[in-house]
């Protein structure tokens, strides 16, 4: 009821951007975002406010997208918990963020994500 009563009220007018445009954000920013998400998701309570991603490359070859990122924290102390016991962790935000970028190329054969820990 309440879209139905937006619509009436909006003006109608061209598409500012063309119908297979998703977003206004570079792919870049999309990458980290994804990649902090998964981050976040996982640690909770710990440290999710001090994580940043640095995405460092991001290539194209022979159907497979190759992207390097840093998770960023503040702190030496911090480095361990992102990384996890036994890199458990760490695998496993990157294993997530996996899921989601290759909804973000779909039609790439493979994504490969090198996930490492720094303090910035």
């Amino acid at each position: 009821e309440v879209l139905i009563e937006l619509f009436k009220h909006a003006e109608n007018r061209e598409m500012e951007y063309d119908e297979s445009v998703w977003t206004d954000e570079t792919l870049d920013d999309r990458v980290s975002e994804i990649i902090r998400g998964a981050a976040v998701g996982l640690l909770k309570h710990e440290l999710p406010h001090v994580v940043e991603v640095a995405l460092e490359d991001m290539e194209y070859r022979s159907g497979i997208v190759w992207i390097r990122a840093f998770l960023m924290v503040e702190r030496e102390s911090q480095k361990g918990i992102v990384i996890g016991k036994g890199g458990k962790m760490i695998r496993d935000i990157k294993n997530n963020a996996l899921v989601k970028l290759r909804s973000v190329f779909p039609d790439v054969k493979k994504v490969d994500l090198d996930l490492r820990v720094a303090v910035h």
